[in-house]
């Protein structure tokens, strides 16, 4: 099937980028997809912040109406005017569905140049959720408004997801001091104002009990029947209480680890729940270690060590099947690095302070608590014998950030949450991500694996997502697409003037096609290149140059021929109909070869005949041009035996085959020599006219040998 490879039909994405007044600009609200902070510091120099990567990037401006450097040419189909978000498909149907699609058409108006379009598509959740905002009201939260901007941030947060239709609800947790209060239970839509009244009445003071608030939220989720529970916890510090280590008959002696930076020892995060005596509080000394024994200084001193409490704790709830989100508010890295650990995969966020960006990542962590698709990443592989045409810029992405690896032909597309959404009937819409390249074959289609003619278009390309229960779901794969390519191949023979094939990669020869954007192709005589994209035409084929280790060489030295499929001929058909073909182009090195006759005798009055000066005369005198490939430069030389009837002349001819025609014999032009012997001898009787006369004897003016008796003439026999 040459005109439409599909393998499912999710429609067309109408459009990509938008025309607007002036300039072309392509917004990525990164908000979206924000990467969890641990991925961040692992990809750039420094940490970008939620609101960094929320600032719009201006791709590129044209002028209005313009696509710019797409307004034509195979890339133009990417691209539209229109805007409209593509029509709702039949699935997914379910909550939570997610489906894949991967399809392949053909670019209108060239061969072997094809769309490919990677689309996913995600049903967001009306799922039960219960959801336990557990806030730090430390006293270090009136530093710099921190506790205002958080309670902006958690109020937008609630009228996020508490909205009519919604089945989430909410609890309030706050924690400062030595413990954790329940501000509110779980609440719904309908006493949204209560909760948001419980978060304004937030006051901050005392130390940080992280412990203690983690607790507080798993204690609330426990009686829940969600189907999906989370906890979103933000602090500013470090964890400077927690519980101590005494249940059960355990000690913290039992959890000590080393702690270098004292000499010391300290407790790890290893210690079982039951092991904590949730109604003992340890610690408020402003640290996140505290001594309980032996005087400060000495070899055996044993620290609590806060933070690793509050991580042990939040792997209780995990253990539990609660879905950890931690923000680290202007917190210092000892804060940032508890809260990281304390997070379930990914989930984890960094808030330096700057405006809007806690209110960022509080709408990222809304969103992702309804999504079907979230933190998604694709790897796609192009098939044997195809490549993406043009670089990453050239890759259309409605989200994202994709990134081409040339050397292994892989894109990779970070795509984050899907934000784009298709609106449904009632409360529920679909959304959706989609990824647009164009491809071309490659030398390698020649030993591609392929059925009946289709070939893979791409390898195994796999979607990584979290589920909308914040479940990772291992690789999933696309469906592979096949296409028809036209396999015109082009292969170079190169003969000496013996005929016999030379394998030399040091001589380039360079060979056009009329009309073709992809210009010359150089080959050697070990190659065979097939065309890889092109406009679709009828292509003649000619040779245009050649070189020897770079310096450039003259074709007229060769004796050229064309071929194709075995016909000789240099046109061919190049549409997505047309058959495969073989191109042939074969250089054989020119010899001047010719057959030269040895005499030639004239007997005109003892007049030696002119000499011949082209190569018709030449040939007219019996030379025969058994090959030859410039133009013949004639030339001769005459030396007689100074007789006389007969005269012996020996005339040599030379023979310049001139390749570049400036009628000189120059480096590579071949030339030769035909000797030719001139016998000058007057063997014909003079014939007499005139009046008549008396009998005389006749002689010849130049040898008294040949004579004649002349009878009288009469008026009767004159001539």
């Amino acid at each position: 099937m040459k005109n439409k490879i599909t393998t499912k039909n999710f429609g067309i994405l109408n459009s990509i980028n938008k025309i607007m007044k002036k300039s072309l600009l392509l917004f990525i609200l990164a908000s979206f997809s924000l990467v969890n902070a641990q991925t961040i510091e692992s990809t750039y120099e420094k940490p970008l912040s939620p609101l960094e990567l929320l600032q719009p990037i201006k791709i590129q401006t044209f002028e209005e109406g313009s696509l710019g450097p797409f307004t034509n040419g195979p890339l133009a189909s990417i691209f539209s005017t229109n805007n409209d978000s593509p029509e709702a498909i039949t699935t997914p149907t379910v909550p939570g569905q997610v489906e894949i699609d991967k399809t392949v058409e053909p670019v209108a108006g060239y061969t072997n140049l094809w769309e490919v379009t990677l689309r996913i598509e995600g049903m967001d959740g009306a799922i039960n959720s219960d959801i336990v905002l557990t806030m730090d009201r430390s006293g270090s939260m009136n530093s710099d408004d921190r506790l205002v901007k958080a309670k902006v941030a958690a109020i937008e947060f609630v009228n996020t997801l508490l909205v009519t239709g919604s089945t989430t609800r909410i609890a309030l947790v706050s924690f400062g001091g030595s413990s954790a209060t329940v501000d509110e239970t779980f609440l719904g839509v309908a006493d949204k104002a209560t909760l948001i009244i419980a978060i304004n009445n937030l006051n901050a003071s005392g130390q940080t009990p992280t412990q203690a608030g983690m607790r507080q939220a798993e204690a609330l989720l426990s009686a829940s029947t969600a189907d999906l529970k989370s906890i979103v916890l933000l602090s500013d510090g470090v964890p400077t209480f927690s519980y101590a280590l005494t249940a059960s008959g355990y000690s913290p002696d039992d959890f000590l680890i080393p702690y270098p930076a004292r000499g010391a020892q300290q407790t790890s995060a290893l210690a079982p729940e039951s092991a904590y005596n949730y109604s003992s509080n340890v610690g408020g000394n402003g640290t996140m270690w505290w001594r309980y024994e032996n005087n400060s200084g000495s070899s055996n001193d044993k620290y609590y060590n806060h933070g690793n409490s509050a991580r042990a704790e939040a792997g209780f709830a995990k253990n539990d099947g609660y879905v950890v989100y931690t923000i680290a508010f202007e917190a210092p890295q000892d804060g940032i690095d508890v809260l990281a650990d304390m997070a379930s995969p990914f989930k984890d966020y960094i808030a330096t302070g700057a405006t809007g960006e806690l209110n960022a990542i509080f709408q990222v962590i809304a969103g992702s608590l309804l999504n079907a698709v979230q933190f998604a990443s694709v790897s796609d592989p192009m098939g044997q014998g195809f490549t993406v045409l043009g670089t990453a810029q050239n890759i259309v992405a409605t989200q994202g950030t994709v990134l081409y690896d040339s050397n292994n032909n892989t894109i990779d597309w970070d795509i984050g949450t899907l934000v784009q959404s298709i609106p449904l009937p009632g409360d529920q819409a679909v959304k959706f991500a989609e990824l647009k390249y164009e491809i071309f074959i490659t030398e390698d289609i020649l030993t591609a694996p392929n059925v009946n003619g289709l070939y893979p278009t791409n390898g195994n390309a796999t979607l990584s997502y979290t589920d909308i229960n914040g479940n990772i779901i291992q690789p999933t794969p696309f469906p592979v697409p096949t296409v028809d390519p036209v396999i015109v191949t082009i292969e170079k023979t190169f003969l000496d003037s013996s005929g016999q094939i030379i394998n030399d990669p040091d001589f380039i020869f360079s060979v056009g096609f009329s009309g073709m954007f992809n210009g010359d192709i150089e080959l050697n005589s070990t190659d065979v290149l097939v065309i890889a994209n092109e406009v679709s035409a009828a292509y003649m084929f000619t040779e245009t140059g050649v070189t020897e280790n770079g310096t450039p060489g003259l074709l007229s030295e060769y004796d050229i021929t064309y071929e194709v499929d075995g016909v000789t001929g240099n046109t061919f058909q190049f549409f997505p109909n047309s058959p495969d073909q073989a191109l042939m182009v074969t250089n054989k090195i020119c010899t001047l070869n010719i057959d030269c006759p040895t005499t030639f005798t004239a007997s005109a009055q003892c007049i030696a005949p002119d000499a011949a000066t082209t190569q018709a005369e030449l040939e007219a005198l019996g030379v025969v041009f058994n090959s030859n490939c410039g133009t013949i430069v004639v030339s001769s030389n005459d030396v007689s035996n100074n007789n006389t009837c007969p005269e012996v002349i020996t005339r040599t001819y030379t023979i310049l085959d001139d390749l570049n025609g400036n009628g000189t014999q120059d480096t590579g032009e071949n030339s030769t020599t035909c000797a030719q012997t001139i016998t000058i001898d007057d063997t014909i009787l003079p014939v007499l006219t005139g009046t008549a006369y008396t009998d005389a004897t006749v002689y010849e003016s130049c040898s008294t040998d040949a004579q004649a008796t002349v009878p009288a003439w009469t008026a009767a026999n004159a001539i």
